[in-house]
């Protein structure tokens, strides 16, 4: 997965690596399922597959700008905003603050009801986010 995410981030200034990678990276998982960004555009991602998109009403996506990468190894999930996260830079990559993360959960929390509300509140509440 490390040598993916490298490739990512040398192939795109405007990558921030958020969700299960930041929390690998801050040791919290030990093995994420996908690999979640956030970019300012699709640019140079083309070269890790076919990329989809579409429009999303999910709270989280902030601008409801979305796609993915369906690879073998491991999917990247892509948020496309105007905005990137507050982040930390280690070994050339950026990766979402767990502060960051923890006020994000919280919006998403807020505006969110049923299913989607309960599994963040669960998050927050294993990774001790509270």
């Amino acid at each position: 997965m490390i040598e993916l995410i490298n490739k990512i981030s040398e192939a795109k200034d405007d990558v921030v690596f958020v969700g299960s990678v930041s929390l690998w990276n801050s040791n919290l998982v030990t093995d994420p399922n996908d690999i979640d960004i956030v970019v300012n555009s699709l640019d140079g991602l083309e070269v890790f597959g076919n990329i989809e998109t579409w429009e999303s009403k999910s709270p989280m996506s902030i601008s409801g700008k979305r796609a993915c990468i369906r690879r073998e190894d491991y999917n990247i999930d892509i948020f496309i905003e105007d905005f990137l996260p507050e982040f930390t830079v280690e070994n050339g990559i950026k990766f979402q603050t767990l502060n960051n993360l923890k006020t994000f959960l919280d919006l998403v929390i807020d505006s969110s009801e049923g299913v989607l509300k309960n599994v963040i509140i669960e998050k927050k509440k294993k990774y001790n986010f509270n």
